[in-house]
């Protein structure tokens, strides 16, 4: 679902009646790990119900914010947002701003047994109703996989923009933090913080169980697979202890 319009003029669709846009804003992907050989272990049609209810939550949770387009491509969420002259004029209230309409959904997500890993980056992009290229666009493709965790990182080139900024020090919702990675040139050093939307502490127990799930699933089968899934959890409720301990610090 996407907040602009869909239009027909008989012949083909646009996206709110313009066939194709040139604009500065974000551009979001999220990938939903573990779903590579998921049908083997699950009900497929429970994972695609599941599926159609996190989409959902993501589609609603964005619906509000002006100028989004919303989509997926497999287990793959594709945001993109058009900017506009406040928020290009203040990129660290426009990166914020998205942040919080993510985080929702991103929560809800776990309990679904969903736990999306992305990035969030700013910069050119052009879109029609079937394509998204752009600067923006080869920055996320470049940065939403490489992080060994569940969470949201901001891009290195968005990250230069938040950095030493009086506004950026301010905020609880993207906080500075050393993203888990693999081998790669550039660090992740932000993040969305997410945690302080897990009100009952679900998210939390979900993580635990994960953790002790795979760490037993390692000890019996000595495979890395089992434990690379473990870390992955692992990191992920480092970051959520982090955060809490720095929410009550």
């Amino acid at each position: 679902m996407s907040s602009l319009r869909l239009v027909f003029d008989g012949n083909r669709y646009t996206l709110a009646g313009v066939e194709h846009e040139n604009t500065y804003g974000i551009v979001v992907f999220l990938d939903a790990l573990g779903v590579k050989g998921i049908w083997e272990t699950r009900d497929p049609a429970e994972v695609l119900n599941n599926w159609n209810k996190v989409y959902y939550i993501f589609s609603d949770e964005l619906r509000h914010l002006s100028g989004t387009n919303f989509s997926a491509f497999s287990d793959t969420l594709i945001i993109s947002v058009r900017g506009n002259e406040r928020f290009n004029n203040n990129p660290i209230r426009f990166a914020q701003l998205l942040a919080r309409a993510l985080v929702p959904a991103f929560v809800r997500s776990m309990h679904y047994d969903f736990f999306f890993r992305g990035v969030i980056c700013m910069n050119y992009f052009s879109r029609s109703t079937r394509m998204l290229i752009g600067p923006a666009v080869d920055d996320a493709a470049q940065f939403y996989e490489v992080a060994n965790w569940s969470g949201i990182a901001i891009s290195p080139s968005l990250s230069s923009v938040l950095e030493g900024n009086t506004e950026t020090a301010k905020s609880t919702i993207i906080v500075p933090y050393s993203v888990p990675q693999g081998k790669t040139d550039y660090a992740l050093n932000w993040a969305v913080n997410w945690t302080g939307a897990d009100s009952y502490g679900r998210c939390r127990n979900i993580l635990i169980e994960k953790c002790r799930t795979y760490a037993d699933k390692y000890n019996v089968s000595h495979d890395f697979s089992d434990y690379n899934v473990y870390l992955k959890f692992k990191n992920t409720l480092d970051f959520y202890t982090h955060c809490s301990n720095t929410n009550s610090s």
